[in-house]
C-alpha cells in the first residue's frame, strides 16, 4: 500500500484498522477557516459598504469584479493582530456576504459589536481539526477508508490522491467535509456547516420550537466542537457478515476485489463512503455491515475539552 492509497484488501485494510485502534491520546488543533455572514440590500446597501467600513476602522485592501458579482477585501487591526475580510456583493439576490477569514475570539467579538443593529444570517462556518502525531499516508488512510458522514446527503464522483471527501461539499445544506494532508506536516478534517444545520437544535445555544431566534456572530463561541463533528462517524467493514450476506454474495464471488476498487475509485468519493454507497445499492440496507471502530470515542473525547477561538 503507497503512502497516499486507501487499503487494497482486507488484509491491509484490517492491518490498518488495529493500529488506530490502539490510539489512546490525540493530538488534535483546531481552527476556524471562515465564517460567513450575509446581510441584504434592504438593511445594509451595497452603496454603503466602503463607507461602513471605513466608519469601523476597516483598510481597503483592493475592490475587484468577476462573473458580476463585486468583491471588497478589507483588513483590520485589533490587539495588534490582523485579520482579513472579503465582502462579496450579489446584485443578482440583493445580499452581501461577508467571510472572515481565520476570526479568534476577538475578531468575532468585534465583528458582533458591529452589526449588532444590522438584521443579518450566520450563513455558513468552516471548522478545521489538524491531527499531528502521526504518519500522514497511513492516517489518511485510515481515515479516507473508516470516516463517514451521518446523513451526508449527496456525494459526487471525485477523489484525489490527498483529499478524501466525505459527501458534495457545496451541494449540501447542513453538513460537508473532507480529509486532507496539509502541508505534508499533518492531516486536517475540514467541516463545513450551512445554515439549516447552524439553525437547528443540535447547534443552535438558543433553538426553539416556537420561533426562529437569530443566531449572531457570538453564539458561535457557545457550540461546542464535540457537538460540530458529531456527525463525523468511524466504523469498520464487518468481514463475517459480508461474506454470509446471499445478496452481497449473489452479486459476486469475488466481492473483496469489488469492495477495494472501489474504495480506491472515483465513484461516489471513494473510500469508505463509497463502499458504503456502493453495498447498500446490492443489499438495500448496510445495517449490521459495520461496527462502530474505537477511534470515535477518542476523537469525541479529545474534543470535549478543545475550542478554536483563543
Amino acid at each position: 500500500m503507497s503512502n497516499l492509497n486507501r487499503p487494497s484488501c482486507f488484509d491491509e485494510y484490517y492491518g490498518l484498522s488495529y493500529d488506530f485502534e490502539q490510539v489512546t491520546q490525540l493530538d488534535i488543533r483546531p481552527s476556524i477557516d471562515y465564517i460567513k455572514v450575509s446581510i441584504h440590500f434592504g438593511h445594509l446597501s451595497s452603496l454603503s459598504l466602503i463607507p461602513f467600513l471605513l466608519n469601523n476602522k476597516f483598510q481597503i485592501n483592493f475592490t475587484n469584479k468577476k462573473n458580476e458579482l463585486e468583491y471588497i477585501h478589507a483588513k483590520k487591526i485589533l490587539y495588534d493582530k490582523q485579520y482579513k475580510l472579503v465582502v462579496t456583493i450579489m446584485p443578482d439576490i440583493f445580499t452581501t456576504t461577508f467571510k472572515l477569514i481565520n476570526p479568534d475570539i476577538y475578531f468575532i467579538r468585534y465583528m458582533n459589536n458591529i452589526f449588532m443593529n444590522y438584521h443579518y444570517v450566520v450563513s455558513e462556518v468552516e471548522y478545521s481539526l489538524d491531527l499531528y502525531g502521526f504518519d500522514n499516508g497511513r492516517l489518511f488512510s485510515f481515515l479516507a477508508s473508516h470516516a463517514y458522514l451521518k446523513y451526508p446527503g449527496k456525494t459526487f464522483d471525485d477523489i484525489h490522491d490527498t483529499t478524501q471527501y466525505l459527501n458534495d461539499i457545496r451541494g449540501t445544506r447542513t453538513y460537508g467535509s473532507k480529509i486532507y494532508i496539509k502541508y505534508n506536516a499533518f492531516v486536517r478534517i475540514e467541516m463545513t456547516v450551512k445554515r439549516n444545520a447552524l439553525y437547528s437544535k443540535n447547534l443552535h445555544p438558543r433553538y426553539s420550537k416556537i420561533q426562529i431566534n437569530p443566531l449572531y456572530i457570538s453564539d458561535l463561541l457557545k457550540i461546542k466542537l464535540s457537538d460540530i463533528f458529531r456527525k463525523l462517524k468511524f466504523k469498520v467493514i464487518n468481514l463475517d457478515v459480508i461474506l454470509k450476506d446471499k445478496k452481497i454474495n449473489n452479486y459476486s464471488e469475488n466481492i473483496e476485489e469489488i469492495v477495494f476498487n472501489t474504495m480506491n475509485s472515483k465513484k461516489n468519493c471513494g473510500g469508505f463512503v463509497g463502499v458504503k454507497s456502493f453495498l447498500k445499492s446490492i443489499k438495500g440496507s448496510d445495517q449490521n455491515l459495520y461496527t462502530k471502530h474505537k477511534f470515535q470515542d477518542v476523537f469525541l473525547a479529545t474534543l470535549e475539552y478543545l475550542n478554536c477561538y483563543e
